[in-house]
């Protein structure tokens, strides 16, 4: 790992990416989502994240994908009944969906002046109601690798089981295209940042998951949490930070919406802004 770019942007418009030209080739198209938020609220701004992700929902069938991600934050506090409504929201969604915990489905390992709020009975509700905290699938001509980001640091048992099975489904390089799914991002800017209270992965255990993706042959890694989107590059393998449904930051500034990504069999992902209307 030693190149690193990396860039920020509001996006006001619809826009795509590219790392060099488009490659032919084109194995799945996919709705990638961050942030939804569900919750129970009547008042808003809250209400309004119900009603994001109901519109997103209806653009993200209508272009007909063939796999829909979500990257955490599913609920707004974590409580069954908001998972519950969130299970009830995305099986409007006609593609089959893969999605991975956030810090507010299963709370946060702190840092600072932020305490610990992640408990093992949360992540025990998590995979009770909404399924697998981490897993490997084979959907639409790939393989989608999701975990769950919220455990690194914790030191519960569940955290070790993580880390045994990255390393087993991360052992070598895959057939298939392989992108990871998880909730917080490696990096915000630089590799060898510190972390940045709790909105990056810590440094030792950003090392440790680099490293795997690597030798994994992972493609291209798939974050949310920021609120804001992010792109960087690091030896050929794409780091993607998605705007939320929810809500963006700086609120008011950023504009919510979701990304529609083409995954060609060889090459690197292409992705376009899909803002929220």
């Amino acid at each position: 790992m030693k190149k690193i770019l990396c860039g920020f942007a509001v996006l006001m418009v619809t826009v795509g990416g590219w790392a060099g030209s488009r490659t032919d080739g084109i194995v799945a198209r996919i709705a990638f989502v961050s942030d939804t938020h569900v919750n129970l609220r009547t008042n808003e701004p809250e209400i309004a994240y119900n009603r994001r992700l109901d519109q997103a929902i209806t653009a993200i069938n209508a272009a007909k994908v063939d796999l829909v991600l979500i990257a955490g934050d599913l609920t707004d506090g974590g409580t069954r009944e908001q998972m519950a409504l969130f299970k009830r929201k995305v099986k409007q969604l006609k593609a089959p969906v893969l999605f991975v915990p956030g810090n507010h489905d299963v709370g946060v390992v702190g840092n600072g002046d932020i305490k610990t709020s992640i408990t093992p009975e949360k992540v025990k509700l998590f995979s009770e109601e909404l399924g697998p905290n981490w897993f490997a699938r084979e959907k639409a001509e790939v393989r989608i690798v999701g975990l769950n980001s919220c455990l690194f640091g914790s030191g519960f048992k569940e955290e070790e089981e993580q880390w045994r099975f990255l390393e087993k489904e991360l052992a070598r390089p895959h057939a298939k295209p392989t992108l990871l799914l998880e909730h917080y991002p490696l990096f915000i800017k630089t590799v060898d940042e510190p972390r940045k209270s709790v909105w990056n992965v810590q440094p030792e255990l950003r090392r440790r998951l680099l490293a795997l993706v690597e030798q994994g042959g992972v493609r291209t890694v798939l974050t949310g949490h920021l609120h804001y989107p992010i792109t960087n590059r690091l030896d050929g393998i794409l780091f993607l930070g998605n705007t939320p449904t929810a809500f963006g930051l700086p609120r008011g500034k950023q504009p919510e919406g979701w990304m529609l990504l083409s995954v060609p069999r060889e090459g690197e992902v292409w992705f376009e802004f899909r803002a929220l209307e």
